[in-house]
């Protein structure tokens, strides 16, 4: 299950990216602006929020979702990297 999230991730930062270039007029800064908003936008509002915790098993909840919101960002964050190197100027 981890595999396919960090895939549709990437898949989606990639996407994402390159769609917002071609819209902004091959403009790398809009689309890295965009990008970064709405990956952030994304975790706060899609991802539940901490709960608090009561027992050591929520907080093990608590860092797992932690850690899945940062593997999300970070997916993301790559491959929109990846996408924008890929892209000319």
């Amino acid at each position: 299950m981890l595999v396919d999230f960090v895939f549709y991730s990437l898949l989606i930062g990639a996407a994402f990216f390159a769609v917002v270039y071609f819209l902004a007029k091959k403009n790398k800064g809009i689309a890295w602006i965009s990008t970064v908003v709405v990956a952030l936008l994304v975790v706060v509002f899609v991802f539940p929020s901490a709960e608090h915790a009561k027992t050591l098993s929520d907080i093990a909840k608590n860092l797992a979702l932690l850690a899945s919101k940062a593997v999300y960002l970070l997916a993301w964050g790559s491959a929109a990297w990846l996408t924008s190197k890929a892209l000319p100027d």
